[in-house]
């Protein structure tokens, strides 16, 4: 059997127009337009089978039917669709309407005004709820079934009185009567009236409830909540049938059996809140209209008509105080659920607080106490339940927080903030920041004072070594300026006053004296200048070194390093890498100023015999490591000098790092570490 093979190009092609009508086919049957054409069937289906049922179960010889669901079908599509696509169900329901009531040949005007009837009912009715109602299809609050039940109460009266007129103004009453209608402008009225009052109050919210949430609904339910709800279920339909059933055939049975089935819709109401209600009212509606019906219960009389108004006016009357009832007890239940939630979120916030909270009573006892405050006084919940802030605050301070609490809880201030010390469990000094407020109840109950305790003795040590550090750096700076006057004043000044002296004896003698005993004393005056200017040169290096700004830190470490290992017994190896020829000045200075105040330690207090200088360069940082053989020192202990605290000052100043590492006998080191900015303010540095 030959077979043809197709080319690549249109194996692809077909490949292709297959995938695209597949997505085509998947998209049109789940996109939208058929969505909304099969919501549209499914309301003209419902609206054709429910219409068609009641006007199989009229009563009697009747004409109209005890309960019209159809209506509620088309206002609840209403309420559930977008209002531009309300339209078309409105007339979606037209061929289901004229299709139920064409065999009966009551005619196209009374066809024409049943529709017109039936439309005014449903837009009216959907669109007062759209409006006043947004949330129509939970009933959980009173507000929402309040409008709710008075829209399912005027509505349909006001659209069955305006059935009513067109009728008594368009047709005889040979024609209403032909109908079946009562020649009675108020009977006719009443019957329209009750008939889709009930249909509105019974129908709508089951049917809003199941296509909104329904399954929601029913998934949030427990095995122990379905076994109830099938118990309960179970209790209405056996009530129902023993009140209108043929046990209620009797003309001694009490009226007050029909309170048999009202603890069950409490029940209903309570455990299963609008949702359980409505379909609770749902059944006992249908039971006592299906036995009615078959002619038993209270219900059945001679008078046909007059039995379905007192049924119809039962079902109001029983759905009527229900509805905001269970409203009521959701809105209950509700907000317990958002007390108990917010309980919830603060107990949490209460406890995982990493700040001190309290509530404690104006007197000054401790009520209420979180883990932190317990955490940062080194008390249980319980000692501290025993004690009060007196008890834990500093003698020192309570006068100045006393008279703050006594306005506080007079009135004349709202809240207020203080600074104190407050002593913990082990006796160690606390210093806080007390935050303080009065709570006062909505039902002028008794107040309550919360107070926040944040623990700031880091911040306090912090600003008593940063006033201790300005008094030593004022201490240092006029050390500094002694020392600058003692050398101006003991050499420099010394070595040009002799200067001058000799200058004014060689003035004197230049005359008189041999040749030889001149050029001696020019090289004696040559000699004083000399020395005279290193002393300078000596003096101005030590306060800003010229090398570093002109020829970077490389060479400036150099110079520093072969003086010191000149001036003093220290052998100082220095090792610069590469990439730190040229830094930015404020960081070159900063590591200058860190190396030179090391080695200066190590030189005056660690009789090291050996030292070591390291500057590396990584990719976005710059480390300095200076270190020694010497005899180290304890890092746990106060300095005792400002010289590791100016150079922690100076490397936070730059955002730098400070790091020190040091035992006694076994040397020492410290790392200084600085990012360095981004190349580009390298480049415009350069």
């Amino acid at each position: 059997m030959n077979s043809i093979a197709l080319p690549s190009d249109a194996s692809q092609s077909l490949a292709s127009t297959l995938f695209a009508f597949r997505e085509a086919a998947k998209k049109f049957l789940y996109g939208e337009r058929v969505r909304v054409f099969t919501t549209l069937v499914i309301v003209s289906v419902g609206y054709f089978l429910v219409a068609k049922l009641s006007l199989d179960l009229r009563f009697g010889g009747s004409t109209k039917a005890a309960l019209w669901p159809p209506n509620a079908i088309l206002a609840s599509a209403l309420l559930l669709a977008p209002v531009r696509r309300g339209w078309m169900y409105l007339l979606a329901v037209v061929p289901a309407h004229i299709a139920v009531h064409w065999p009966f040949h009551i005619g196209a005007l009374w066809i024409c005004l049943q529709i017109g009837h039936n439309t005014i009912l449903a837009i009216l009715g959907a669109g007062i709820l759209k409006r006043w109602e947004p949330k129509h299809s939970n009933f959980d609050r009173l507000h929402d079934v309040l409008v709710f039940l008075s829209v399912a109460i005027l509505v349909p009266g006001f659209a069955s009185l305006a059935l009513v007129t067109a009728v008594s103004t368009i047709c005889s009453p040979e024609v209403i009567q032909a109908h079946g209608w009562s020649t009675s402008f108020w009977h006719s009225w009443s019957r329209i009236w009750l008939t889709n009052s009930v249909s509105f109050l019974v129908f709508v919210p089951v049917i809003l409830l199941l296509v909104s949430r329904g399954i929601s609904w029913m998934r949030r339910l427990s095995a122990r909540r379905y076994a109830e709800a099938f118990a309960l279920g179970c209790l209405l339909l056996a009530s129902g049938y023993l009140i209108f059933g043929k046990g209620y055939t009797s003309a001694t049975s009490q009226p007050a059996a029909f309170l048999l089935p009202l603890p069950l819709l409490l029940w209903a109401a309570i455990r299963f809140g609008p949702a359980g209600n409505s379909l609770a009212v749902f059944g006992v509606v249908c039971v006592s209209f299906w036995r009615a019906y078959r002619g038993d219960g209270p219900f059945m009389a001679p008078e046909t008509m007059a039995t379905v108004e007192s049924m119809q006016l039962f079902w109001i009357l029983l759905t009527v105080p229900l509805m905001p009832l269970a409203a009521m007890i959701q809105e209950h239940k509700l907000a317990l659920r958002a007390l108990a939630e917010s309980e919830n979120r603060f107990r949490q916030l209460f406890e995982q607080a990493p700040v001190g909270v309290v509530l404690e009573s104006p007197e000054g006892k401790l009520e209420i106490v979180n883990p932190a405050m317990c955490a940062m006084f080194g008390y249980s919940e319980a000692e501290l339940h025993q004690m009060s802030c007196e008890q834990l605050s500093h003698p020192d301070d309570k006068g100045a927080e006393g008279l703050l609490f006594q306005e506080l809880c007079e009135g004349q201030r709202q809240s207020y903030q203080i600074d104190k010390r407050f002593f913990r469990k082990d006796g160690g000094l606390m210093w806080g920041r007390v935050s303080v407020a009065l709570l006062h109840h909505g039902d002028g109950g008794r107040p309550y004072v919360i107070g926040m305790l944040k623990d700031i003795s880091t911040l306090k040590l912090r600003d008593q070594e940063l006033a201790t550090l300005s008094g030593r750096l004022i201490q240092a700076q006029e050390e500094e300026r002694r020392r600058i006057s003692r050398e101006l004043h003991d050499d420099i000044g010394q070595q040009a006053a002799a200067i001058a002296s000799d200058s004014l004896a060689l003035k004197q003698i230049l005359a008189k004296s041999p040749k030889d005993t001149v050029a001696r004393l020019a090289d004696a005056l040559s000699q004083m200048s000399s020395e005279l200017a290193t002393s300078i040169h000596k003096l101005s290096h030590e306060l800003h070194s010229s090398r570093l700004r002109y020829l970077g830190l490389a060479s400036a470490l150099k110079e520093l390093c072969d003086k010191l290992a000149s001036q003093h017994a220290v052998h100082i190896d220095l090792d610069v890498e590469c990439g730190v020829e040229r830094l930015p000045e404020q960081v070159e200075l900063c590591l200058y100023r860190v190396a030179q105040e090391a080695l200066n330690n190590v030189i005056k207090h660690s009789n090291a015999s050996t030292a070591a200088v390291h500057v590396c360069r990584c990719k976005d940082s710059v480390t300095l490591t200076v270190s020694d053989d010497g005899m180290g020192f304890e890092t746990n202990l106060p300095p005792a000098g400002i010289g590791l605290t100016s150079m922690r000052e100076r490397l936070r100043m730059l955002g730098g790092e400070l790091t020190i590492r040091s035992s006694p006998d076994w040397g020492s080191e410290i790392r200084a570490e600085i990012a360095l900015p981004a190349p580009k303010a390298l480049a415009t540095r350069a």
